[in-house]
């Protein structure tokens, strides 16, 4: 049913609905209330300290040489909430198609150090099944290394060997084995920090 008014009628409901309408006081509790029940999230802390870039001053890696590695230099952010030593796993892994040749174990050899200290030796082992560049399934793998780092709450660096002399780096991931030099990127991981890239040369082997 619809109802139709004349203007006298019109006018005196107008007068009653602004009579009734709610009052609103510049300090009303409705915005508080909500700030209280929804209140801001609290800001993430840091953990531990984060691997933030890998240095290299070797771009070019002679895999015909007797000597045949990769060395880099892994620098760090101190974080201000690590109160103790962390120990923390180092991956590695090269965007390249790779040969071991008639070896079964797959694994290379490493040397990792704070400046300043005795290095660490231990074995890099390939994992199958994932990569450090979001592949998964059976022909894709990454390196991880035998002990952990010891992370102190004011790290700043590590020197990384990585010992290449039982793999072949062929080339660039489903192409042709290379004939000439080719630049590949390699995947530092340390912790739950996201990976960090650098791109290294390699001469065919």
């Amino acid at each position: 049913m619809r109802v139709w008014l004349n203007k006298s009628q019109i006018f005196a409901m107008g007068l009653v609905m602004v009579s009734c309408a709610p009052q609103k006081f510049a300090g009303g509790g409705t915005r508080g209330a909500a700030l209280k029940k929804n209140p801001p999230p609290e800001p993430v802390h840091c953990t531990e300290a984060q691997l933030t870039s890998v240095f290299t001053s070797q771009t070019y890696v002679d895999q015909r040489s007797a000597n045949d590695f990769v060395a880099v230099t892994l620098k760090f952010t101190p974080c201000a909430y690590q109160k103790t030593v962390t120990s923390l796993p180092v991956t590695f892994d090269i965007d390249a198609d790779m040969n071991f040749g008639t070896s079964t174990s797959r694994q290379i050899a490493y040397q990792m150090s704070v400046p300043g200290a005795s290095p660490v030796s231990g074995q890099m082992t390939f994992t199958m099944g994932s990569d450090l560049f979001g592949n998964t399934g059976d022909d894709y793998g990454h390196f991880e290394s035998s002990s952990p780092l010891m992370v102190s709450p004011q790290l700043a660096s590590v020197d990384l060997k990585l010992i290449l002399n039982n793999v072949k780096i062929v080339g660039v991931r489903d192409g042709s084995p290379a004939t000439g030099v080719f630049k590949v990127p390699l995947h530092v991981k340390v912790g739950e920090a996201p990976a960090i890239t650098t791109q290294i040369s390699f001469s065919p082997r």
